[in-house]
């Protein structure tokens, strides 16, 4: 299982090996999602569960209106070009309602 951290202490991605199954329940089951407990208590039960983790470099979560403004605003997605084009649309759109 792969885990990209997200800086609030969730993540921002999740891999699990396809060839494994699916992922337990319990994994993510009672999960305090929305929380910054997040991504500690995933790897916590990977670990009771006997799951070989990875880490990528942590990143800004984009969960929130205010977290795609501060990516923009970072520059965080000057190397993704059509994010910054998705985002920057997506922005204008709020701003126009």
């Amino acid at each position: 299982m792969v885990l990209g951290p997200a800086l609030d202490g969730g993540y921002y991605l999740i891999a699990i090996d396809a060839a494994a199954g699916p992922p337990p329940a319990e994994l993510f089951t009672g999960v305090p999602m929305g929380s910054d407990q997040v991504l500690e208590e995933t790897l916590r039960r990977a670990w009771r569960l006997g799951l070989r983790t990875g880490l990528l470099p942590p990143l800004r979560d984009l969960d929130r209106v205010e977290d795609l403004q501060a990516a923009l605003d970072g520059g965080e997605l000057a190397s993704s070009p059509r994010s910054l084009e998705v985002v920057g649309g997506l922005l204008e759109r709020r701003r126009s309602a």
